[in-house]
């Protein structure tokens, strides 16, 4: 699952990725510029947990995509299934265009995983 990471990790404005299971374990990671990764991932499995928990009282359908956006970048997390895609990316990037790499990238962790 890592060279999947690496290959969304090649695109210009990707700062890092990691795979993480839906109750919000780290699998996975390979995060840029970044030395605490199990901090990162503590924080990202908060959220995961969060959204699994309220996404059903929205009525909306199945958890798909969430994404948070700030001042300096936007953190995407994506259902490949049985796990979370995490990606870190530069405001940069345009969502339209990358949005099927994560497709992509979801049906490949979706295959690999064996759990």
């Amino acid at each position: 699952m890592r060279d999947t990471l690496s290959l969304i990790n090649g695109f210009r404005g990707i700062r890092g990725s990691m795979i993480m299971s839906k109750d919000g374990f780290l699998i996975v990671a390979d995060v840029k510029d970044r030395t605490d990764v199990e901090s990162i991932a503590a924080y990202a499995s908060a959220i995961i947990i969060e959204i699994n928990r309220a996404w059903p009282k929205l009525n909306i359908g199945e958890f798909k995509m969430f994404s948070v956006t700030g001042d300096e970048g936007r953190i995407i997390f994506y259902n490949t299934g049985r796990a979370v895609l995490v990606v870190f990316l530069d405001l940069s990037v345009k969502m339209t265009i990358f949005e099927d790499e994560l497709r992509s990238a979801a049906r490949e962790i979706e295959r690999k995983i064996k759990f």
